[in-house]
């Protein structure tokens, strides 16, 4: 099979042909028009009437080439070319991961390792005492730290000072991080979702890259306004996720459904409400939104084939991995657009934030997307060696192996 199949195949293989063979047998000509009836025919009035009238000229997003992704990759990963000798531990990617709880710790593990897999040089957890155990014995890799307490924090004598205290904890690492990922394993207890609030407007007010997945996807169909207006954020909600968010944010039931989970139009009609998060909508193919250009031709999808398998964990491998794409592709950009003062925070380990110059736009949707690419590569991988056997574990060797077929070490990086 190609390294980089044709990105259509997958969804095509499943929607229209009974085998990918006949899909196979297909010029490319052929191909277009049935690629456009298998992803839906979008409604153009809403995704339209989003980016100020005028019909959209296309009705489903594009699907960057993979010279386009390995480009893209190759301006923003950090140099491991061997001549950077003025470099120090950490200038390569500190992420935060906020998650796990007294009942969940997989998850947790699963996104902060996908961070460290996929090229972050330094990962804080942050959980609940009671996951700090299990978690460190998972791996010796994490630096995993209690910012609270769950029988303090759910008592009511302790739990107003318990929940400040959670507050400080995190917000006090934010000046050293470039991204904070927060959601996974969280679990949806009232009174640690009120504490993960006040952490997610103590990033806003730093401009922190956050990427919100899972439990913390739930606080915000509660409080939008945590992240409206703000464009520092990724969602990455699935299909049951979005149809709450939607319904949330847009203020009406979501018209998909089990069937036809989502479609293009609505996820232009919830980035546009959001007016800030890029919105990554996970599914069988991954379409990614940004609120700047919510024109369905300029999403940009990923259908690369993954695993047929779906065991629990792999949107916490994504989440991780969604968050580092975003660290260095803010890096990169420089200035004050985020990294706790600016960020151009890469320099000493332990540094505040130090801003140059004119700050470069974001591509946010690049970096999402090539997270989405990776982590279907790292997939196929696992599925490959282990077939029904596989678990989420299995893609923490597939995903250094995928990496490297993507965008190899030794060739650019941070804009080279």
């Amino acid at each position: 099979m190609a390294l980089f199949p044709t990105p259509w195949r997958t969804v095509l293989a499943i929607a229209v042909f009974p085998t990918a063979a006949a899909w196979l047998t297909l010029s490319r000509k052929a191909r277009l028009p049935m690629a456009r009836a298998a992803f839906g025919s979008a409604s153009r009035g809403a995704a339209a009437g989003a980016v100020g009238g005028g019909e959209s000229s296309a009705t489903f997003p594009r699907m960057p080439p993979p010279a386009e992704v390995t480009s893209y990759l190759q301006s923003i990963v950090p140099p491991l070319d061997g001549r950077a000798s003025s470099r120090h531990k950490g200038q390569g990617g500190r992420i935060g991961v906020l998650g796990g709880s007294i009942d969940y710790t997989g998850a947790p593990f699963y996104a902060s390792m996908a961070a460290l897999r996929v090229g972050a040089e330094l990962v804080y957890l942050f959980t609940a005492q009671e996951a700090t155990g299990p978690i460190k014995s998972y791996s010796p890799e994490l630096m995993v730290s209690p910012v609270y307490e769950h029988s303090l924090i759910s008592s009511p004598e302790t739990e107003s000072e318990e929940r400040a205290r959670m507050v400080k904890a995190v917000v006090s690492m934010m000046p050293r991080l470039h991204a904070l990922v927060i959601g996974p394993g969280l679990g949806r207890d009232p009174r640690v979702l009120e504490a993960v609030a006040e952490v997610i407007m103590g990033a806003r007010e730093r401009n922190l890259p956050l990427v919100l997945d899972a439990d913390a996807l739930f606080l915000v169909t509660q409080r939008p306004e945590l992240v409206r207006d703000y464009a520092h954020v990724v969602l990455t909600p699935n299909a049951m996720e979005f149809k709450r968010l939607y319904s949330a944010v847009v203020g009406q039931p979501s018209p998909a459904s089990s069937t036809n989970p989502t479609s293009v139009d609505l996820l232009a009609e919830l980035t546009v409400a959001m007016a800030g998060p890029t919105v990554v909508q996970k599914g069988l193919v991954d379409v990614v939104c940004d609120p700047s250009k919510p024109s369905v031709s300029d999403m940009v999808a990923c259908a690369d084939e993954g695993t047929p398998k779906r065991p629990g964990g792999l949107g916490d491998f994504l989440a991780g991995s969604i968050g580092v794409h975003i660290a260095w592709a803010y890096l990169v950009a420089g200035g004050a657009q985020g990294s706790g003062q600016g960020s151009g925070q890469g320099g000493k380990e332990e540094g505040e934030a130090e801003g140059e110059g004119v700050p470069l736009p974001v591509d946010r949707a690049m970096a999402c997307h090539s997270a989405c690419v990776l982590l279907r590569r790292a997939s196929r991988a696992a599925y490959a060696r282990n077939k029904r056997a596989m678990v989420a574990p299995d893609l923490l060797c597939e995903i250094g192996p995928a990496f490297e077929e993507i965008c190899p070490a030794g060739r650019g990086g941070m804009g080279a």
